[in-house]
């Protein structure tokens, strides 16, 4: 494979380190071969969640977010307990507003988590979850009052202000 250097300890591929990445395979036509390196290594290797999960984030770097998904998943289904996987499935629905998903993906990563450093990086996460479920279920709609020329944000303020409630 050019352009990638693949570790391979026996018949497994080993789980890419940043020397294994190569630095300019992060955008433009560097990406797109990277991500078809990585699709052939995962085509011989269809079991390995370590080359799935690369993928996965290949693509999420390449804005394919469907294709993203899909590489996760199936990560997941064929290692559940792979934390990298959990962890960055999570991430992704995150970013794609799925807080409940993420959140549940984010808890399970989290009993997955088998040192200091990664139950950091989810509890990190969870908390950026939890303030975005909390910040939805509380914010008011804004949905602007023509008449008045404001937002009902700005209107809700007002009327408490005003009315003392």
């Amino acid at each position: 494979m050019s352009g990638m250097a693949v570790l391979k300890l026996g018949s497994r591929f080993a789980f890419p380190s940043r020397r294994w990445r190569p630095r300019e395979a992060t955008t433009g036509q560097a990406l797109l071969q990277y991500i078809e390196n990585l699709e052939r290594a995962s085509a011989m290797q269809p079991d390995s969640a370590d080359l799935r999960t690369c993928l996965g984030l290949a693509y999420v770097k390449n804005h394919d977010f469907c294709l993203a998904k899909a590489s996760f998943e199936s990560a997941l289904r064929s290692d559940p307990g792979h934390f990298f996987a959990r962890l960055r499935y999570a991430e992704l629905c995150f970013e794609l507003g799925a807080y409940a998903k993420a959140e549940g993906e984010a808890e399970r990563a989290s009993c997955l988590a088998r040192t200091k450093a990664n139950a950091a990086m989810v509890h990190r996460l969870l908390r950026k979850i939890r303030a975005a479920r909390f910040l939805e279920r509380t914010s008011t709609p804004v949905v602007p009052f023509p008449k008045l020329g404001i937002s009902s944000a700005v209107f809700t303020i007002l009327a408490t202000t005003l009315l003392g409630t």
